[in-house]
């Protein structure tokens, strides 16, 4: 299944999980460079007032939901375990890919690479971290290149915050040798809380269960949900005033 919606002028993939395993193997066996992009608030709003910006995003070859309210406005899709409606379907999709994958992370400073390292061997440790880099250290554009293409990833994934990593992918995209680019900006902290491993005294207790109930309260979720809604209701009805000829 792969179909398209408008969430505030930007095209969002709805693909089932089937679909997003065979087109990302498909894309691991081409000579090109793919990319994907999770659509977050912060992307949608970025989207909207710069259109050079809203372009790079509809030249990527999915832009994936970050988290099911993204799309799942009335409801009508959280039934459908089969489509991917978050960040959680790709770490899904990582595990279920046959062949080890070597992948880069391009990352905003130090901090950011051990942990999106130390997940990354945690939840997906058949993938073989071949190289790091720092873009707060870096010269310019040159070096960053110059770094990946030596390491000639499967997979490069970028915890780069937006329109930043959308906007350096796109500008350098032509010299990078890899063969899927993943920009997971704007949820790493959400991604990595969500899969977090109990604390010991937890699991000597054997109070998992408990703590995960915790930990999953969906207060801040549903908090984030609300926003975002009140943000795309806006955007509709600015854009059916102008399309009924009422200006501002």
């Amino acid at each position: 299944m792969h179909r398209q919606t408008d969430i505030m002028g930007v095209k969002v993939d709805l693909v089932s999980e089937d679909y997003l395993l065979h087109i990302t193997n498909v894309y691991l066996s081409n000579s090109k460079l793919n990319m994907y992009f999770l659509l977050t608030t912060e992307l949608c709003l970025k989207a909207q007032e710069d259109e050079a910006y809203r372009q790079y995003i509809e030249d990527a070859d999915l832009v994936l939901p970050s988290e099911k309210h993204i799309v799942d406005m009335q409801g009508e899709l959280a039934e459908d375990k089969n489509v991917v409606l978050s960040y959680n379907s790709l770490v899904t999709m990582a595990k279920r890919l046959r062949e080890e994958k070597v992948i880069y992370l391009l990352c905003q400073d130090e901090d950011e690479v051990r942990r999106v390292t130390e997940f990354c061997r945690r939840t997906i440790p058949k993938f073989s971290i071949r190289g790091t880099y720092c873009y707060d250290d870096h010269l310019g554009d040159e070096q960053i290149v110059n770094a990946i293409n030596g390491v000639a990833p499967d997979i490069l994934i970028s915890t780069l915050p937006s329109p930043l990593q959308e906007q350096w992918i796109m500008e350098n995209r032509t010299q990078v040798n890899a063969k899927l680019f993943i920009g997971m900006g704007g949820v790493l902290d959400a991604m990595i809380f969500e899969r977090k491993e109990p604390p010991v005294i937890v699991k000597r207790l054997h109070l998992e269960g408990l703590y995960e109930k915790f930990r999953n309260r969906k207060k801040d979720r549903a908090l984030r949900a609300r926003i975002f809604r009140k943000r795309v209701a806006q955007y509709n009805n600015q854009k059916g005033e102008e399309n009924n000829g009422i200006t501002k």
